[in-house]
């Protein structure tokens, strides 16, 4: 069992991929932005961060460039969801050029995402 930060605004699709993180036998840690995330961060050590990118108060890439300026190598994964102006890729590559180690978009199938997250915990 992975401790895992998981970052996101919208409260439903959180509710969701929580639920399946915990079915994967995932103890699971939410926070509603950025800037909450960050501040959990501090309090707690974490196997696995998932954050969205578009967030209000402080973005997933500012909040990746924050813990990993602050925190000891985080294992990251950053998300998000469709964007039509081609922000998306940009984003994600920006997210991983501050240190997110793999990227998840919404809407994908979500056993995509628990792929992912056990190839992290398990490498």
């Amino acid at each position: 069992m992975a401790k895992i930060l998981l970052i996101d605004d919208d409260n439903d699709y959180r509710s969701v991929i929580k639920k399946y993180l915990e079915n994967a036998d995932h103890e699971v840690i939410e926070a509603e932005d950025g800037e909450i995330g960050f501040k959990i961060c501090s309090d707690n050590h974490f196997d696995l961060i998932i954050t969205d990118l578009f967030m209000p108060k402080m973005d997933g890439v500012h909040t990746i460039y924050k813990i990993m300026e602050e925190f000891d190598s985080p294992k990251i994964i950053a998300m998000t969801g469709a964007c039509s102006d081609g922000r998306m890729e940009h984003l994600l590559n920006l997210a991983k050029d501050c240190g997110a180690i793999d990227e998840y978009k919404k809407g994908n199938d979500i056993n995509e995402l628990l792929r992912k997250v056990e190839k992290i915990l398990t490498k």
